[in-house]
């Protein structure tokens, strides 16, 4: 109704972030002495990595506080159910190396390193003698549930010189909406894998060679890569229990303008929580920083051209199309026709269906004056 809204849905969505050090890098290395000689000895070797994949289920009420002739404001709030699908992380710290001259020939010792790497169990019901379905279905049963909510406002000024509303068509046109959210509150559990380990320390005289050895052609299951890394460290050890990974909590502020013949533009700023507020905890982050999108849309059509300068400092221009139920879009054009590099980003799909008409019960009509043709 023109008072408060319901809607309801299903997502999948997925976020992976890595950041790591200043290092040179070739991706056509042949052996780790290459990649050690393409740095200086003394070059601290980090990285972190993060990924979250979970479906969720999610019910929203929105409803009007305040109207009159001049404006309106909305207020909703969506909660959503998970499963978490896939987790993993892993983590470097201080990785440290030196380089000797052995006769002719420059070898390359560790010198130091701590790592800890954890993934989702329901990943060990993955059998290669299984079929698909059997895995898939396996996958999906030992996932481990979540939750999350939003919170948001809108403030909408309508038309100037508009004295009546009572067309439905014209009851939601506006000039300018103001709106922000707080999105992402919650996460996502899952369960160790039996194959998580936290190591630390390196044993002596692990050098380049030692590395090759141990991690050849037969090195193809995370089991194997820790028969091999337990040779070369002081210590490892597995991790039990569970670990948390939060949505990407950001705060989201939106300017939406219409320009006139179903012409709008819209300027969007997401802040990502402060890496200080939530630093004892996994946090997948929205890339999102500044989007300026304008845009054609009607009810049943829509052309949207999105230019954002996302957190990581780069400028994306991508792309949408709405034709009735379907949007279908993508981050940035750049990964379409470059055949040297990918940038960060992703795509997205949709079906979003609208009840046709208000859905609140109509009143009765059975003492209205009679409509004379």
């Amino acid at each position: 109704g023109r008072k408060q809204s319901i809607a309801f849905g299903a997502n999948l969505e997925s976020y992976t972030n890595l950041s790591t050090g200043s290092y040179n890098y070739i991706d056509t290395l042949h052996g780790s002495a290459q990649f050690f000689a393409l740095n200086q000895p003394g070059t601290k070797l980090n990285f972190n990595l993060l990924s979250s994949t979970w479906i969720e289920l999610y019910g929203t009420y929105a409803r009007t506080i305040y109207d009159d002739e001049h404006r309106r404001l909305n207020v909703g709030a969506t909660l959503k159910l998970s499963r978490g699908i896939s987790g993993a992380y892993a983590r470097l710290d201080n990785g440290q190396f030196a380089s000797t001259l052995q006769g002719n020939q420059t070898v390359y010792t560790l010198t130091g390193a701590n790592l800890v790497y954890g993934y989702s169990s329901n990943f060990d019901q993955w059998q290669n003698g299984n079929s698909s379905g059997t895995n898939i279905n396996n996958l999906l049963a030992y996932t481990q549930g979540g939750a999350s909510f939003d919170l948001g406002l809108e403030y909408l000024v309508k038309p100037q010189g508009t004295t009546s509303f009572e067309d439905e068509d014209n009851y939601y046109d506006y000039d300018w909406k103001f709106g922000a959210a707080l999105l992402g509150l919650g996460g996502n559990q899952y369960k160790y894998g039996t194959q998580s380990r936290v190591v630390s320390g390196v044993k002596a005289n692990i050098t380049n060679l030692s590395l090759d050895q141990k991690f050849n052609s037969g090195v193809n299951s995370v089991e194997s890569f820790n028969d091999s890394l337990a040779t070369l460290v002081n210590q490892s050890s597995g991790i039990a229990g569970k670990f948390n990974v939060l949505n990407p909590v950001r705060l989201v502020l939106n300017v939406d303008r219409y320009l006139g013949d179903a012409f709008f533009v819209n300027a969007d700023l997401s802040l990502n929580a402060p890496s200080s507020f939530l630093k004892d905890y996994l946090q997948v982050k929205e890339l999102s920083f500044i989007t300026v999108t304008p845009r054609w849309e009607t009810k049943k059509l829509g052309f949207y051209l999105p230019i954002q300068y996302n957190d990581q400092h780069q400028l994306w221009i991508g792309g949408a199309v709405k034709v009735g139920p379907l949007l279908l879009g993508i981050h940035n054009f750049g990964n379409l026709f470059s055949k040297t590099s990918t940038e960060n980003g992703g795509g997205y799909i949709a079906l979003v269906f609208r009840a046709p008409h208000n859905t609140e019960k109509k009143s009765d009509k059975r003492l209205d004056c009679p409509k004379y043709k």
